[in-house]
């Protein structure tokens, strides 16, 4: 889903003759499957989805102290096993695919907003590694941080 809404969001300030027509489908294509991803009543209130909702906001509000899964597990006093199959359960996303994703957009930022380098960047988000920094850059936005900086800097001065 967060695919297809920064599709949109793309698409609606495209200057595609289409914009209009695209973004109708997009928003249609992103109601089903919201739909389709509805939780029913009884699962919301269970005790499992409440540890989800606890564990996923600790590791948003926590995940630059976090380096592991199983130090996120500990904080949460679950068991890494436990910890996964919720995440499988509730959401397409592993906890070690959260707790990356949400360090490389905190890098990106970074590396847009703070002018910094790659492995300062790195660094702040727990990666010492410059080498382990840019796999995990790549995974998350589909290209390395030295193209990421051009592109960035060149809309900037656009």
């Amino acid at each position: 889903m967060r695919n297809l809404f920064e599709t949109l969001l793309q698409t609606g300030t495209s200057d595609s003759r289409h914009r209009d027509a695209l973004c109708v489908l997009l928003l249609r294509q992103l109601m089903l499957h919201a739909d389709e991803d509805t939780l029913p009543i009884k699962d919301a209130r269970s005790p499992a989805w409440q540890t989800y909702l606890r564990c996923r906001v600790f590791i948003e509000q926590h995940f630059l102290e976090q380096g592991t899964i199983r130090q996120v597990a500990e904080q949460c006093h679950l068991d890494k096993a436990y910890l996964c199959r919720l995440f499988k359960r509730y959401t397409n996303e592993t906890p070690l695919q959260l707790l990356t994703r949400l360090k490389m957009h905190k890098a990106a930022d970074l590396l847009t907003h703070r002018n910094l380098l790659i492995k300062q960047a790195g660094a702040a988000v727990g990666y010492q590694d410059p080498y382990h920094f840019s796999k995990a850059f790549k995974r998350v936005y589909g290209i390395a941080p030295e193209t990421f900086i051009r592109a960035t800097s060149r809309s900037h001065h656009a």
